[in-house]
């Protein structure tokens, strides 16, 4: 059993004037920075986490984080663990099929295979490389169902990165927009033509029982894209 930390409204959420029966768990990775991460401190940090601030604060409702890996996160829904998923989780048909979601608060934008410069000679194409992706997401199921390449999964985006550079894996395949934040770090490359196909977009996920809770956060996110705060987040995020 992989152990859940739970993180307090203190951590993000607001939760002034809440009850108790309005309290609602967000699951994450929190560890897809920008986007989300623990900072030195300890803290959840990031664009989702000011984010949610802002739309439980709204709504008048207790926010808190419960923790855990990314391939968790869509089991732990639908058993009712948490009350939704706010992880920059893409609404595919698939996924649509099993939860309903909020609409998306960060755009749709493409994904690409990218390297790190080094000694290694390049792999020919897709289909010869191992590449490598986040267990459960979007990414990976693209490589195992579109590609001849060897999928290797890690268990975050962190993870392929550090993959990459030591040469465990040829490429690695992620947003274009994250992918763009962490080149400024590890000198990463666009490897071929970017992918237009994928569901792009994040949003927050509900248990099917809650359409009408994720209806009034998709009302709220209206709310606070009307009056700016939604884009003065994504300008300080390049998450996907």
């Amino acid at each position: 059993m992989i152990a859940r930390l739970h993180l307090i409204a203190a951590f993000g959420c607001a939760a002034t004037g809440a009850l108790a029966q309005d309290t609602l768990y967000f699951g994450t990775d929190g560890a897809f920075p920008p986007s989300v991460y623990i900072d030195d401190a300890g803290t959840l940090a990031g664009t989702e986490p000011e984010m949610l601030a802002l739309l439980c604060a709204e709504l008048s409702l207790d926010c808190q984080w419960t923790i855990m890996p990314f391939s968790d996160l869509e089991a732990a829904l639908e058993a009712g663990e948490i009350d939704a998923i706010l992880a920059s989780l893409s609404p595919t048909p698939e996924r649509s099929a099993r939860m309903v979601f909020t609409r998306n608060y960060y755009r749709s934008e493409p994904d690409y295979f990218a390297f790190i410069p080094s000694d290694r000679p390049l792999p020919k194409s897709v289909d010869t490389a191992s590449i490598g992706a986040q267990i459960g997401s979007i990414h990976a199921d693209y490589v195992a169902d579109h590609t001849g390449g060897t999928l290797v999964t890690f268990a975050t985006q962190i993870e392929t990165i550090q993959a990459l550079a030591s040469g465990k894996v040829d490429l690695i395949f992620a947003s274009n927009a994250w992918l763009g934040e962490m080149a400024n770090m590890h000198n990463i490359l666009q490897y071929g033509a970017a992918v237009t196909d994928l569901a792009g977009g994040a949003a927050i996920a509900f248990a099917p029982q809650n359409a009408a809770l994720a209806a009034r956060f998709s009302a709220v996110i209206d709310v606070i894209e009307a009056d700016g705060r939604l884009d003065q987040l994504r300008s300080g995020d390049n998450g996907g």
